[in-house]
């Protein structure tokens, strides 16, 4: 008696839910979150019972009355409680999180009462089932806006590279299947030999891979134009960070460009000599502390993963003093950690593996272009003394003072 309508009714409703627990998850408390999931599957247990015990009610006694529209009103109402969840998060957002999650609550109120008047028929039949429809269009327009303008997911979720890749080496693979179907079929003359039968198949391969490293490119430039144009600006940079001369020009020139072409809203970089950490240089409007505990819970874990470290990943027990949005970078010089660059997240959104690769690979660059000048300086320090420039030992030692000093407070801000 289970229709194949009721369990997408379902599906629905707990998608509904999931999205709205997905975005105010990180501003509600384990208590308040258990709440209101215990009070969903509550509710989602009671309109389920209600939907099948109707149709039970039917097949056993032929009575259609508990099968009225009027009678599931439970079952359309269990919407409510994620419009509460996403009500009670707005509370404790912030300003851009209280946009997204304003449009989401509205569109679920809206979806409420598309579905109240469908089932109630408030208005008779036809006028209910017009209002009702045009209610649910505003709906799913609200939602195109909070999803699309938003951000209130990542359009990449859905629209990624693996999918467009996978979609065009499927192409490639059927291509090749068929042209070899031909092939065999129309081009080879009866009894053709082994080899001519090999080569053939062989030769549309070749030909056909390189149209599909053709169309790769293709699907690179333009279905992820601005994500190929910031890569591409970001690789640059990574290969010329090697060429500075000044300490401070380098990490001027690398918060400009990294917050330029990842678009996020804040960037420090940390350096961690000496048993310290402290900061270098920050961009942005979100603060940054100072300096770092040496044992501070992003640093052992980059220390100890040699990649990218999710803010938020990390256990509320080992909180990090830089918070919990965004994702922290290790400055690695032959293997050991020498500095940190963090980013705060875009609104809405976490840095994808492909930028963390990415992030990883130029923060390791600006390590090493670093670690460069400073060999340079220690090279004029020995080429100084080699030469008999600094005459007493006094001289000596005020000119490795002065170089050590700079490398603790180049570029700090």
């Amino acid at each position: 008696f289970l229709e194949l309508g009721l369990v997408f009714f379902l599906l629905a409703r707990t998608a509904f839910y999931v999205m709205a627990d997905s975005l105010v998850a990180p501003l509600l408390s384990r208590a308040a979150a258990a709440f209101f999931r215990a009070v969903f599957v509550l509710v989602l247990l009671l309109g389920t019972i209600q939907s099948i015990g109707s149709s039970f009610g039917f097949a056993y006694s032929g009575d259609v009355e508990l099968s009225l529209p009027r009678y599931s009103l439970a079952f359309s109402w269990i919407f409510v409680v994620p419009v509460a969840l996403l009500l009670y998060g707005y509370r404790f957002a912030g300003e851009g999180a209280k946009a997204r999650l304003g449009w989401v609550a509205f569109a679920g109120v809206l979806l409420v009462a598309s579905v109240t008047i469908t089932n109630a028929q408030p208005f008779g039949y036809i006028a209910s089932y017009g209002i009702s429809s045009l209610v649910f269009v505003f709906m799913v327009l609200s939602l195109a806006y909070a999803l699309l303008r938003l951000r209130v997911v990542s359009v990449a979720i859905v629209f990624d590279r693996a999918l467009v890749y996978g979609l065009v080496t499927t192409l490639v693979v059927g291509v090749v299947a068929a042209m070899n179907s031909v092939a065999l079929r129309e081009a080879l003359p009866p009894g053709a030999g082994l080899v001519l039968q090999v080569l053939v198949p062989l030769a549309l391969g070749i030909v056909l891979g390189r149209v599909r490293e053709y169309l790769d490119r293709l699907v690179e430039r333009v279905f992820f134009r601005g994500k190929y144009l910031a890569e591409k600006a970001l690789k640059t940079f990574a290969r010329r960070a090697g060429h500075f001369d000044d300490a401070a020009s380098l990490f001027d020139s690398a918060a400009a460009e990294i917050r330029r072409h990842t678009g996020a809203p804040a960037l420090a970089l940390y350096s961690t000599d000496e048993g310290a950490c402290a900061r270098l240089r920050q961009s942005g409007k979100s603060a940054f502390p100072a300096t770092l505990a040496t044992d501070d819970a992003v640093l052992v874990a980059l220390r100890a993963e040699h990649k990218a470290v999710d803010l938020a990943s990390l256990s509320s027990a080992l909180a990090s003093a830089l918070g919990e949005d965004g994702c922290a970078f290790p400055m690695l010089v032959l293997g050991d950690l020498r500095g940190l660059l963090v980013l705060r997240n875009r609104p809405g959104e976490h840095f994808d593996p492909d930028e963390r690769r990415l992030l990883t690979h130029v923060t390791r660059d600006i390590g090493a272009a670093w670690r460069i000048l400073r060999a340079r300086e220690n090279e004029e320090l020995v080429a100084a003394l080699a030469e008999g420039e600094l005459k007493t030992l006094k001289a000596a030692r005020e000119r490795a003072q002065a170089l050590k000093l700079s490398w603790s407070v180049t570029g700090r801000a």
